[in-house]
């Protein structure tokens, strides 16, 4: 794996007490940086919450079925097919805990 560099701005207060904690769990905060950045890659979000709530995550599954199926509608006329199948539900996966 070929290493390249990132670098960020941070508040200096955030930086020194972050860097405490991961003092106290024995990482660098390269290792963290990492381990959020392969966490995020695995589940292909962020790996906490951010606030956006799962209500909302919802309403926007089901607003991209209805566009789906209206762009299916359009393009071949196979929702009114009496042979149509119904696209799979899309799955919703609730957030799961940042594994440290």
């Amino acid at each position: 794996m070929a290493a390249t560099t990132i670098h960020i701005n941070t508040d200096t207060e955030l930086k020194a007490k972050a860097q405490a904690i991961l003092d106290d769990l024995g990482l660098d905060m390269s290792t963290a940086v990492n381990i959020f950045l392969t966490q995020m890659v695995d589940k292909e979000t962020m790996p906490f919450e951010t606030g956006k709530s799962a209500a909302a995550n919802r309403e926007c599954r089901e607003m991209l079925q209805i566009e789906y199926e209206q762009f299916l509608d359009e393009m071949c006329g196979c929702i009114n097919d009496p042979t149509f199948v119904e696209p799979p539900e899309i799955p919703y996966e609730s957030p799961r805990e940042p594994i440290l």
